[in-house]
């Protein structure tokens, strides 16, 4: 490859001049991506009760300027506070958010992903997740083969009786 042209470099720019055409653009005031930095995520809590997570800007917003991060409505979770707002005299302290898992009827752990509202400055904020373990134990019901069993006299019946799943310890069925 042959070289036409000079480079000239600089903290204005840089150009490249190749026969006729000119490329210029400019180095300075480059900067790494502004983002909300959300920790630890994901977040895991039990049904029933809380956990923290913090948040915390990339850079600094600039003087005058404000960063304002909304937290979603979500169903079954809470947090407080659900709104953050930084500026050019915080932005570098983490805020605490408390989110609490409410108590459903299932026994189903969850997963939520949170999407926040990133109002001001030019900053995004990955999604965070919120894991959920139930903490609903299973319940084993008694299954029976007949609901109810005539016997003649002299005779005898038979009936089944099993559970309904796997049980986490021994159980025993006293017949009365």
């Amino acid at each position: 490859m042959k070289r036409i042209g000079k480079f000239l470099f600089g903290t204005v720019g840089y150009a490249r001049v190749l026969g006729l055409f000119a490329v210029m653009f400019s180095l300075s005031g480059v900067s790494a991506a502004q983002t909300v930095n959300i920790s630890p995520n994901p977040l895991a809590i039990t049904e029933g009760m809380s956990g923290t997570f913090t948040a915390v800007l990339s850079q600094n917003p600039g003087a005058g300027a404000d960063v304002n991060v909304a937290i979603p409505a979500t169903t079954g979770l809470t947090f407080n506070p659900d709104f953050l707002q930084f500026n050019a005299g915080n932005w570098n302290t983490a805020e605490t958010v408390t989110v609490t898992a409410s108590q459903d009827a299932d026994q189903n752990d969850e997963s939520h992903t949170i999407s926040f509202q990133v109002i001001g400055g030019v900053f995004s904020a990955s999604d965070f997740t919120v894991s959920v373990t139930d903490d609903d134990k299973p319940t084993s019901d008694l299954v029976l083969s007949a609901q109810s069993l005539t016997i003649g006299e002299g005779s005898t019946g038979t009936f089944d009786v099993k559970l309904s799943m796997a049980p986490s310890a021994t159980v025993t069925v006293t017949l009365t």
